[in-house]
This record gives structure tokens, C-alpha cells and sequence, in this order.
């Protein structure tokens, strides 16, 4: 297994207007970050913060809708994750 501390640098973000799941609410920001462990990744922002290009962010979970075991990556401005 492999620790990664969850903190980086938001490299991309996009606003979706529209969702090809209606049950999927609109708009949210999509975001890539590199963490500063190395990884990219893509996650959604909470909140819909207004995450921008070079904005410190960080990882947190959510519950997933499929089950109480699983959990969904969202990303955080660094400082206010849960």
C-alpha cells in the first residue's frame, strides 16, 4: 500500500454545464491536481469551490451512493477538507 498525504496543485479545472445522467446535478468543476507525492489526479470540487488554475487543493471522500464501503474522491482548497 502506498501513503500518499493527499495535498497539491490544481493543474486543470472545467465547469460541466451539463451531465449526460440527469440525475447527476449541474453545474460542477472537475479538476486535475498534481500532488505534491507525485500522482495526478481528477476529482470533482466540493462544494463547487470555485477551485482555480494554480490553487492549493487537497483530498477528502465522500460516501458513494453504490454502498457504505466505498467512498468518492472530491477535491478541497487546501485548509477546509473535513
Amino acid at each position: 500500500m502506498v501513503s500518499l498525504r493527499g495535498q497539491g496543485t490544481c493543474t486543470a479545472a472545467t465547469v460541466v454545464h451539463r451531465h449526460h445522467d440527469p440525475r447527476r446535478a449541474a453545474p460542477f468543476r472537475i479538476v486535475q491536481l498534481t500532488l505534491d507525492d507525485g500522482p495526478v489526479l481528477r476529482g470533482v470540487s466540493v462544494d463547487d469551490a470555485n477551485t482555480k488554475v494554480g490553487d492549493r487543493v487537497e483530498l477528502t471522500t465522500v460516501p458513494c451512493d453504490v454502498d457504505d464501503e466505498r467512498f468518492a474522491i472530491r477535491v478541497a482548497p487546501h485548509g477546509e477538507s473535513n
